[in-house]
């Protein structure tokens, strides 16, 4: 109430301030029917234990974690679910476990306790009323709720005769062993079996016990026969509800009710008494090859209880016969050979069907064992060989013709004494003619008869040739030959200067040396003819120009090593000069010295360069840095350095080996397709991969190997064969363990293998059962007893 809020108002269970406006309420709020509240689109726009209903915060939950266990949020309310219509059904309880409501139909009551179906009380069986629920009593032993009116039972109950019973319309409303009586409710009592439990009867309109069943307060209850035991001693009873039934134990037979009992049966009386692949010997199902012995390298099999002896495959033989046996071919079928093979029924080896047949005029090539002959152009196949086609039969050639076969083709020929087309065109008189088109396109019609357009007088001049090309003379000089081919050819050497060697040049058609040509080069200047021209050089030690003359050089180091008025200048004693007067010709006076000029390197004298038309000291190197990698720098004795390669002449390489320069140093090494040490010799590389070697063999150190050979692969007792060049290791037959480490003898004997009393005698491969001295039998199936 208000009197809570200390001056506020008591709205929906919060005290909120009264307001005349919404300046007395606090910032978010507003005022509403002279009360502050807080207004809201949803609930987190509230505070915690505030809910968002009808645009405002007012108190209330959000979810049922807002409420105590025993409440559920309904409506934005805490509020108990049991109190809300329609939860439970008829006669049911609703109790509330963490929010939840729950349902359940009381003590003596069954059914589905949700809205649609509800509780239906069922009577317990009793002895006395102690028995009973609280508040019923044991009447006709059954615990019933007594009753003085309809108000006292359950939903769907009345009260009759003191006590409340189940409202119905037909007996199908009433619970087994009652039925629906005409005042509408259930009595005990039947119409028909259906009306009783399971163990009863309906006998004059009441439900008792079934045959094999007994009476009790609490219903009927099976009676044990096996109690009585009623079965052979041999046999076993196993009790059914209202009956029993006698079974004789696993492996035996017979009646186990009846004075026989149970009597274990004999395995078999014949064959089709065991499976297929076993025989029926002495009423016992055996393996029929155990007694069979089939011949050396052949196999038994069992198959409609008998025993047959083959050959495995890629065997032939008699696998009956003992002493013949089955022995291994390469073949026995077409498909146990290479599709380039076949198998030869005669030999069962596998044969190159090629080899078998001849296809004359044809190529053999095989595909799915079959040899296929193809005949070659002009033939064709005629009971697997290869004949001409006579082609003549078809009259290809032109009727004034005669055709003639040939092996593989034919020819079209005129017939002696005529000329002409024979295909095409037709023969005809050879001495007739009217046009040129009557004669082959190398001849004309020359006064009615084919003659060579070449036969005609003075047809070409001098030294020409004539070619007779479509019916006309066509004059041309040969080769190495000028002029006018109708009138006259003259043989030449040259016509240019590529029309001779590298050394040489043209000049009047004839191919000369360019150096021996007068005045080419200068004194003291050598001549060297390259791309068909005399280039010139000064002679060693000498400088100038060489086309008009070189003088002798003197190299130094120092003015003393020069004569006086020369001084040292770029390695070369040169002379002081004050003006170019001073100097030779082609030098100039530079700084006080004569200095050579020049139009290229090659004008400039050895370890000189021409550098702005003046030879200057080339520098070549200081270091090796100066050098390419593969060179070193190196001084001469005049102290001028050069760059030489490091692999000449200073590294001794072995065999397949070459020199190769690293950082300025010589070094050997193998040469492409050579693996080894390059200072003593290299060898053949022969395998990279494995993929280049045979199968059989694996790519170790650069040359193919048996891979069974490298190393020890595999353990004692083991085996060795490759597999894609891998080395694969197998225990030997009859041994077994890992073969890369140790295979040891199989122990057959290990499974006791033998019959009773037998002894058991491994070996490689196999065991061997036999009977000890004394005793007799088959070690290997029934066992060994003392001889009788």
């Amino acid at each position: 109430s208000d009197i809570d809020c200390g001056g506020d108002i008591c709205y929906n269970g919060q005290c909120r301030v009264a307001c005349r406006n919404a300046d007395d309420c606090s910032i978010g709020e507003k005022c509403l029917s002279n009360i502050c509240v807080i207004p809201c689109l949803d609930h987190s726009q509230c505070t915690s234990g505030l809910a968002c209903l009808d645009g405002l915060c007012v108190l209330g939950c959000r979810s049922n974690k807002d409420c105590p266990s025993d409440q559920s949020c309904i409506n934005n309310k805490c509020a108990d679910p049991c109190k809300t219509g329609g939860i439970c059904g008829p006669n049911a309880l609703c109790s509330i476990d963490k929010h939840l409501s729950q349902c359940t139909c009381p003590e003596g009551f069954e059914g589905n306790p949700t809205p649609d179906q509800g509780c239906v009380r069922v009577p317990a069986p009793c002895l006395a009323t102690n028995q009973c629920p609280s508040s019923h009593m044991c009447i006709g032993n059954q615990c019933n709720l007594p009753c003085q009116k309809t108000t006292s039972c359950a939903i769907g109950e009345r009260c009759y005769q003191n006590v409340c019973r189940k409202v119905c319309y037909t007996s199908n409303n009433c619970l087994p062993g009652e039925i629906c009586n005409n005042d509408g409710t259930c009595q005990p009592g039947c119409d028909s079996d259906a009306d009783c439990p399971p163990t009863e009867l309906c006998l004059s309109g009441k439900c008792k016990c079934a045959a094999g069943f007994i009476g009790t307060p609490f219903g009927c209850s099976d009676i044990d026969e096996c109690t009585e035991e009623p079965c052979h001693p041999t046999a076993r009873c196993e009790n059914l509800p209202g009956s029993y039934r006698c079974i004789c134990p696993e492996g035996t037979v017979g009646d186990g009710l009846t004075q026989q009992g149970c009597i274990k049966p004999k395995e078999c009386y014949k064959d089709d008494d065991c499976a297929n692949n076993l025989a029926c010997v002495n009423d016992k199902c055996t393996e029929p090859c155990s007694n069979t012995t089939c011949g050396p390298n052949a196999l038994c099999n069992a198959e409609n209880h008998q025993a047959s002896c083959y050959c495995p495959p890629g065997h032939l033989g008699d696998a009956s016969e003992h002493t013949v046996g089955c022995f291994k071919v390469e073949c026995i079928v077409n498909e146990d050979c290479a599709s380039d093979k076949a198998c030869d029924d005669e030999t069962n080896r596998c044969i190159k069907p090629c080899d078998l047949i001849s296809c004359g005029k044809g190529s053999c090539s095989v595909a799915n064992h079959q040899a296929l002959c193809t005949c070659y152009e002009g033939y064709q196949l005629v009971n697997n060989i290869c004949e001409d086609i006579n082609e003549c039969l078809s009259q290809p050639c032109h009727s004034t013709a005669f055709c003639e076969n040939q092996p593989g083709t034919y020819q079209c020929q005129c017939p002696e004494g005529l000329i002409g087309d024979p295909i095409n065109v037709g023969c005809r008189d050879p001495n007739e003619c009217l046009t040129d088109s009557d004669c082959p396109s190398s001849a004309s019609c020359q006064n009615a008869r084919c003659r060579s357009p070449c036969e005609r007088e003075n047809v070409c001049g001098r030294n020409a040739t004539c070619l007779a090309q479509s019916h006309n003379a066509i004059c041309a000089c040969p080769p190495n030959s000028r002029g006018d081919p109708s009138i006259e050819c003259v043989y030449i050497e040259c016509s240019e200067n590529e029309d001779c060697a590298n050394e040489k040049a043209c000049m009047d058609a004839k191919c000369i040396d360019p150096c021996a040509l007068p005045n080419v080069c200068g004194t003291n200047a050598r001549c060297t003819a390259q791309n068909h021209i005399g280039v010139c050089t000064c002679e060693s030690g000498t400088t100038g120009d060489a086309q008009l003359g070189c003088v002798a050089l003197q190299y130094c180091n120092t003015d003393s090593q020069c004569a006086s008025g020369t001084i040292c200048t770029n390695g070369i004693c040169a002379s002081l000069c004050s003006s170019v007067r001073d100097c030779i010709s082609d030098q100039l006076c530079i700084q006080g010295v004569c200095q050579p000029t020049c139009r290229s390197n090659s004008s400039c004298p050895e370890f000189q360069y021409c550098h702005n038309s003046i030879c200057t000291k080339e520098v070549l190197c200081r270091n090796d840095d100066d050098c390419d990698v593969n060179e070193n720098c190196i001084q001469d004795t005049y102290g001028r350095a050069s760059c030489e390669n490091v692999c000449l002449g200073r590294a001794l390489c072995g065999r397949n080996a070459e020199c190769i320069a690293r950082s300025h140093a010589p070094d050997c090494e193998c040469k492409e397709g050579f693996f080894g040490d390059p200072k003593s010799g290299c060898r053949k590389i022969e395998c990279s991969t494995d993929a280049e070697c045979s199968n059989d063999k694996t790519c170790d150190d650069h040359m193919c190997k048996i891979a069974c050979l490298i190393g020890e692969p595999c353990g004692e007792n083991a085996l060795c064969t490759t597999e894609n060049h891998k080395q694969v290791c197998h225990c030997q037959p009859g041994f077994t363990g890992d073969p890369r480490v140790r295979c040891d003898v199989v122990d057959f004997c290990k499974d006791a293998p033998c019959g009773p009393g037998a002894r058991c005698r491994n070996s490689r491969g196999s065991f061997k059962c036999t009977c000890p001295p004394g005793l007799v039998g088959v070690p290997y199936n029934e066992g060994c007893r003392i001889a009788a």
